[in-house]
């Protein structure tokens, strides 16, 4: 009896530690991860057309209620530091003007300032007057091997909630913007600017710069009005222009017209930390 209960223990033993083996760390990784990453805004006078599939994600009203400018999110950042600084792609804040307005967690907008920016490696560097402020570590771009998992955290278009997604390195190497991960799930725009997190150490190794592939040259020249279209029909109150318009947007926006892809850190970690010098 004495040897059976031994072996019962031995037993309820190896189960525990193989449950512990392989129990899921993603769930509280993303609740650790989410208070540190941050909406980067724009704001305008004028409501965007429809076909730009940004929602609104606050307003600036006058005494009589009257709507004078409209916030929508241009990307993802997260903090680095607890004392605020922020890194997010240097595509996301290109035309912005400063100071940058920068949506918290908790729905506090905070204004930031730019510190650096490379265009070589589509990075931004932004600084907040924060203390104590929940942030991310940077990790290795050798620490992590094809097949790993990873989660990335973000606003797909344009959504003022933190959406995680989970995926896998399906290819990590040299690129145009020097080492680079890509991923086998889906990156939309907004989530540009967002951390990728290596699962295994919880540390972020990649900056997310959204869809690695655009529309073609005369799709782009549509979009933006630089390809003129002077056919219309107008039966049926159907008009040929904005139809394409808005075929053309919804292409760019919502179908994933190329692979997932983010550039290694290693490059803001190198620069953030010669910020910090010199700040001293």
């Amino acid at each position: 009896m004495k040897l059976t209960l031994i072996k019962l223990h031995l037993l309820l033993t190896l189960t525990a530690v193989a449950c512990a083996q392989y129990a899921n760390p993603v769930p509280a990784l993303i609740a650790r991860c989410k208070p540190a990453v941050v909406a980067i805004a724009v704001g305008t006078t004028t409501k965007l057309p429809d076909e730009a599939q940004l929602p609104v994600v606050g307003e600036t009203k006058t005494p009589k209620g009257e709507t004078i400018a409209y916030l929508y999110v241009n990307g993802t950042g997260f903090i680095v530091s607890p004392d605020g600084y922020v890194v997010t792609a240097k595509h996301v804040i290109d035309n912005l003007p400063e100071p940058i307005q920068v949506i918290m967690p908790t729905g506090t907008i905070l204004p930031a300032r730019v510190v650096s920016t490379s265009a070589e490696h589509d990075f931004a560097i932004l600084k907040l007057d924060l203390k104590n402020a929940s942030f991310l570590e940077f990790g290795a771009f050798g620490d992590v091997t094809e097949g790993d998992d990873v989660i990335y955290v973000g606003h797909p278009f344009g959504v003022i909630q933190e959406v995680t997604s989970k995926g896998m390195v399906s290819w990590m190497g040299q690129s145009t913007f020097g080492n680079a991960f890509q991923l086998n799930a889906i990156v939309n725009s907004g989530n540009s600017g967002g951390p990728l997190i290596d699962i295994k150490s919880g540390h972020v190794v990649g900056l997310v710069k959204a869809k690695y592939g655009e529309l073609s040259p005369y799709l782009k020249g549509i979009e933006n009005g630089t390809v003129a279209m002077t056919m219309n029909f107008q039966g049926g109150g159907f008009n040929l222009q904005h139809f394409v318009k808005d075929v053309t947007n919804m292409m760019d926006l919502h179908i994933q017209m190329g692979i997932g892809y983010a550039i290694s850190t290693e490059y803001v970690d190198t620069e953030l930390n010669k910020a910090k010098q010199n700040k001293k």
